[in-house]
């Protein structure tokens, strides 16, 4: 007689996966965006944080602190690479000639971006002439890996065995948390996988120092500019964008048909964008409010917007707010996607100075207008950025895109838009050369359990 059968199910504990957050704006994208849940069910999310921490206290987290010698250390590094590489894309030109160029050199390529006024005192432009080459580079990135294995004798314990890959969002900026984590999942042999954060992250940014094994990208020109300027050689995934994603499900949905316009009898809306470095933004809008004012019979309202993380100390929206014939949306801490989307959708037409708005503007079909008379008489012509901006390549060719080289040029396109019967849809294939419209959230799910699935029991 056979006794009593015994089964024991042994299940394999999940997997952890390490998410890196490394600023206020990541936090408050990811908490709106990120598929959390959905990664959850398939692994242990865990969370790794720098200075300060972005965190509600409610999730297992680790936190990674240097010194401020390996910052600083870092930051030399990535200037000294930054004149190396000067040459890589017009962005990457022009802010080292405005950091480090000499007095000409200076002056030829001032433009309205941030650059401006921070060019660096004499000693560290002699430093950075010193090391900014490939001996000079290398001398650096090694010095730098040798202070990464004397942090890491305190940090080790973060990346223990039963890590399946690490998430790190690329921003672009200057990140030392971004470089060591890369370095120190490939000493321990785990995948690290960046995600391009913003347009432009791959061509105007800072450079990739050490490189992640995996990358997801928004569309095949981000891909593109990972392969040519950052000499990346890993694996490239494009997902999209998170950000991006519900104004792509709208125009699939409500905008799939030419409509003849419902705007032409009532007031003709302008939506002004504000830039990160606010430079122009208040003589913009202090010119376009200036002149519907002496120009009464036109029937046109002024909204604007200015960007949420603006830089400029010097601009104020007090003096935005106190003209009558302005409204503002603010950008609230609590303002959601489909806000901003919301405020694009309600006007008529989106007038930015090089805003990723325009891109998101122009997937709603919406007419964009680049004034970019606003600020001419610097080295480097603003009208000209358009076409010579990497991130921008081939947006010209859009029939909703148009750039005003002068104050006539800007209210003859405004009149053209205001009288046309209907607005032509974008070219959607030439929209999904800048960001894949696919479904993000799902793409970023799937590739990490792609990534893992030899270890993973599903």
């Amino acid at each position: 007689m056979f006794g009593h059968l015994n089964y024991y199910f042994t299940v394999e504990p999940l997997k952890k996966i390490i998410l890196y957050i490394p600023t206020s704006k990541v936090a408050k994208e990811y908490t709106e965006l990120f598929p959390f849940d959905e990664l959850n069910n398939h692994y242990e999310l865990t969370y790794l944080y720098g200075k300060p921490i972005f965190h509600n206290g409610e999730n297992q987290y680790s936190q990674i602190l240097f010194s401020d010698f390996t910052r600083k250390m870092h930051a030399f590094l990535h200037r000294s690479l930054l004149w190396y590489r000067k040459f890589s894309s017009l962005s990457y030109t022009l802010r080292a000639f405005q950091y480090f160029g000499l007095k000409k050199d200076y002056e030829e390529t001032s433009n309205f971006l941030v650059y401006n006024g921070k060019r660096h005192k004499i000693i560290f432009r002699l430093l950075v002439y010193l090391f900014g080459n490939y001996f000079g580079i290398k001398i650096l990135h090694h010095f730098l890996t040798l202070i990464f294995r004397l942090e890491h004798l305190k940090l080790k314990q973060i990346f223990s065995e039963d890590i399946a890959c690490v998430i790190i969002p690329y921003g672009g900026g200057v990140s030392l948390e971004f470089d060591y984590i890369v370095w120190a999942c490939k000493k321990n042999n785990i995948k690290s996988v960046a995600i391009q954060e913003n347009w432009d992250n791959l061509s105007s940014k800072s450079l990739l120092l050490n490189h992640p094994t995996h990358f997801m990208t928004w569309g095949s020109q981000s891909s593109s500019h990972l392969r040519s300027i950052q000499k990346y050689r890993g694996s490239i995934k494009e997902i999209g964008s998170l950000r991006m994603n519900s104004l792509f499900n709208y125009r699939d949905t409500n905008l799939k048909n030419l409509e003849t316009r419902n705007d032409i009898e009532s007031t003709f809306r302008i939506l002004i964008i504000g830039t990160g470095p606010a430079t122009h933004d208040l003589k913009l809008v202090q010119y376009i409010s200036s002149y519907l004012l002496s120009n009464s019979n036109l029937n046109y309202e002024i909204y604007f917007r200015p960007h949420p993380y603006f830089k400029n100390s010097e601009f104020s929206l007090k003096q935005v707010s106190e003209m009558n014939n302005v409204s503002t949306f603010i950008p609230l801490g609590n303002e959601k996607n489909i806000d901003r989307m919301n405020q694009i959708l309600s006007c008529s037409v989106i007038v930015g100075l090089y805003s990723t708005v325009i891109l998101e503007a122009s997937i709603l079909n919406k007419p964009c207008v680049i004034p970019s008379f606003i600020a001419p008489n610097l080295g480097y012509e603003t009208y000209n950025f358009l076409n010579d901006l990497t991130h921008y390549a081939g947006i010209s060719a859009l029939e909703n895109i148009h750039n005003a080289k002068s104050q006539d040029e800007f209210w003859s396109i405004l009149g053209k838009i205001k009288n046309l019967n209907s607005i032509q849809s974008n070219n959607s294939k030439m929209l999904e050369w800048f960001c894949k419209n696919t479904n993000t959230s799902n793409g970023i799910v799937n590739y990490i359990q792609t990534l893992n699935n030899n270890r993973q029991i599903e």
